[in-house]
């Protein structure tokens, strides 16, 4: 948290970083036990704060169990979206989440530009079709 205040009088950037503070937290906690779960749900509650959508967070058991790859996938999807949105703040990104940017920038790109071919132009409009108005026989005949 310390670091987080030191940046943020070092930098002047748009987006207020959250005041979340983890007051107390267990260094070295044995795996598996009360304290180190502590700290993992510490951790995720900041990532609330910080502004980590809620399907993006992981379960502490996620991390604490390390059961399956796709929990720990859960886990670097939380942390690359910590980075992304630390980058907003105005942090300088890793690598890693530079790379995921462009991707999500060049996705993005691609969709409009499939967007914009696909709208009809006035060349290739599809003719209307004859419509029945409020007054035609069908129309009072369904009613």
């Amino acid at each position: 948290h310390q670091k987080a205040l030191e940046y943020k009088e070092r930098t002047k950037h748009s987006h207020p970083l959250p005041s979340y503070a983890i007051r107390k937290w267990y260094e070295n906690p044995k795996v598996g036990s009360f304290f180190c779960r502590d700290n993992v749900c510490k951790f995720i509650n900041w990532c609330k704060q910080f502004g980590v959508p809620e399907i993006c967070l992981f379960e502490s058991n996620d991390i604490v169990e390390h059961k399956s790859v796709r929990a720990l996938r859960n886990v670097l999807i939380c942390l690359l979206d910590v980075g992304k949105i630390g980058v907003k703040h105005g942090i300088e990104p890793s690598e890693l989440v530079r790379i995921d940017l462009e991707i999500e920038q060049e996705i993005q790109a691609e969709l409009l530009r499939v967007k914009n071919s696909a709208l009809p132009t006035r060349k290739t409009a599809i003719p209307r079709k004859n419509i029945p108005r409020k007054n035609s026989s069908l129309n009072s005949s369904l009613a």
